[in-house]
């Protein structure tokens, strides 16, 4: 069995071209980076605890990826949160990771500030509170 370069040469010829036109696609376009300021979101807050004191409600997330994809992005297409299940009473801290952060297909984000998040959780109390409405 020998092999001759010209066997299929049609085939061969479109499987070429197209292959340069995907390259020429993918590595002609432009990278950009962009920063947006997101909310954060604190999800699972116990039922008997309250947030007191929190550092700051949002973060601002950097972001690069393609052109034609990073400038679609907004704000709402980014989640920031923080999973809150496992918190004790008082002072609690977190830490922000670039991979926990979920964006488009096709952007990555490389930076976030802050990348700590600070809380201060007390009980809740109910208590019951005489009211005399005073009419005129």
């Amino acid at each position: 069995m020998t092999f001759n370069l010209f066997d299929n040469l049609t085939l061969k010829l479109v499987a070429l071209i197209l292959s340069v036109i995907i390259w020429i696609l993918v590595v002609g376009e432009k990278r950009s980076e962009v920063r947006l300021t997101v909310p954060l979101e604190l999800r699972n807050l116990p039922s008997r605890l309250e947030i007191s004191e929190q550092s700051t409600s949002q973060v601002e997330v950097a972001i690069r990826g393609f052109s034609s994809v990073v400038k679609q992005i907004t704000p709402t297409d980014i989640d920031v949160y923080v999973d809150l299940s496992n918190v004790v009473e008082g002072p609690n801290s977190f830490a922000l990771f670039a991979d926990d952060i979920v964006v488009p297909l096709g952007a990555k984000v490389i930076q976030l500030s802050p990348s700590q998040i600070e809380l201060q959780l007390d009980a809740t109390a109910d208590k019951t509170v005489a009211v005399k409405p005073m009419v005129r």
